[in-house]
């Protein structure tokens, strides 16, 4: 997968924690991540939002 999807993926799983989570410090959403699922089974891509 292109890092471009990576990088448009993670701007959605940002924007919904920040619906969530109203008050939600930058430095907080800045360490949310999205990469590859390490195993494929598992989908294409996983997050550590939680």
């Amino acid at each position: 997968m292109s890092d471009s999807l990576f990088v448009r993926y993670l701007s959605h799983v940002r924007d919904a924690l920040r619906r969530i989570v109203p008050d939600l410090p930058d430095e907080v959403a800045a360490r949310v991540e999205l990469t590859p699922a390490r195993d494929p089974a598992h989908g294409d891509m996983a997050t550590n939002a939680a």
